[in-house]
């Protein structure tokens, strides 16, 4: 509902203002853009004091499609999803598969923070007002058992070894073939490897890292990292 006019003048004449005075410690990150109008975007963005205002912007859902050309315009600001897609209950493998797509596709276009939407929910995560969606941990609410979703695994992939100082060397995306690859270097020269095979057959993957080649074959619906030394 915000205008692009209302967005400039809230940020810029009154937030931005008000932070520096009373909490220059804290960040300002414009957003979070849920919209794939570019032009929206650029709207806000063309106002020169605005942009010195802010220290980055923040994309959820359907604002990830513009992030990439959002950031080749920009590219010195610092770049998050604000909010991952969360989901309709199922919490099956499939749900999985579209949060390591949406983490991959995210990070390689340049966020460097995630803000996964939920972390632990009960039975189908049917909120008070009837809307179900996803978790990372499921809890039985008769039993209190809990349940490792596939969405867990996936967020897994990209933050037990992914740690800060960690830079995107090249990013593959989800093509015809059902294969997104990320390379990442570590701060103590690893570099990581993760890829996720979305199709029905296995595949064999290629990665050059300098002289060498990683060779491996993906297992379907799988997902994947590899360590190289």
């Amino acid at each position: 509902a915000w205008t692009a006019e209302g967005t400039v003048c809230f940020n810029r004449d009154y937030l931005a203002p008000t932070l520096r005075s009373r909490h220059p410690e804290v960040k300002l990150y414009l957003g979070t853009f849920n919209t794939n109008r570019r032009d929206h975007v650029e709207k806000i963005l063309s106002d020169g004091e605005l942009r010195k205002s802010i220290d980055g912007i923040a994309f959820q859902w359907e604002g990830r499609e513009i992030l990439p050309e959002i950031r080749r315009q920009y590219p010195d600001y610092h770049y998050i999803c604000s909010e991952s897609e969360c989901g309709n209950g199922s919490m099956d493998w499939k749900a999985g598969e579209h949060t390591f797509f949406l983490i991959s596709d995210n990070a390689g276009n340049g966020c460097d923070e995630w803000f996964n939407w939920n972390f632990l929910l009960p039975d189908n995560g049917t909120s008070p007002w009837g809307w179900k969606q996803n978790a990372l941990i499921r809890v039985d609410s008769k039993t209190g058992t809990i349940t490792y979703t596939p969405e867990y695994y996936a967020v897994k992939h990209f933050c037990n070894q992914v740690v800060s100082g960690t830079r995107v060397l090249q990013y593959k995306e989800k093509g015809e073939d059902n294969l997104s690859v990320i390379a990442f270097l570590t701060p103590e020269g690893k570099y990581l490897i993760v890829a996720g095979n979305y199709g029905d057959v296995a595949q064999q993957m290629t990665v050059q890292l300098g002289e060498k080649y990683l060779n491996v074959t993906l297992q379907a619906h799988s997902f994947n990292t590899f360590i190289v030394k």
